[in-house]
């Protein structure tokens, strides 16, 4: 990665086995796009009423040169499943990122257009 990666924690106490494991995601990651400029992950255990479990969210924001994705996940009592799926759902998002950017940057490549928005050919008078 380019950049530091942003791990925060809030309203819970720090898990050096969820640091780990944010870590080990994140380089799987890289793996897909070894380009990443940023990775901030948020961890947070909102105030919980004593009748419900603690729920915990996540949330991603990954910048890549071209584009940025960004995944929330709400509201599970276990924070590795939370986590597990918010990474799923960032690494799909990531895949579709840069198919899409690297078939831009293919069209750009061959000059060529494709569909309904070809330039009109000039009209000779």
């Amino acid at each position: 990665m380019q950049s530091e990666l942003q791990i925060t924690i809030d309203d819970m106490p720090h898990s050096a086995a969820l640091d780990a494991r944010i870590r080990e995601k994140v380089s799987k990651l890289e793996k897909i796009c070894p380009r990443l400029t940023s990775c901030r992950v948020v961890v947070a255990a909102p105030h919980h009423h004593q009748q419900h479990r603690r729920q915990f969210t996540v949330r991603l924001n990954i910048l890549f040169p071209g584009g940025e994705v960004v995944v929330t996940r709400n509201n599970h009592e276990d924070v590795y499943v939370i986590l597990r799926d918010a990474f799923v759902a960032a690494r799909r998002e990531l895949e579709k990122a840069m198919h899409r950017h690297d078939g831009e940057l293919t069209l750009r490549h061959e000059h060529r257009t494709i569909g309904p928005f070809a330039a009109p050919e000039p009209v000779n008078e």
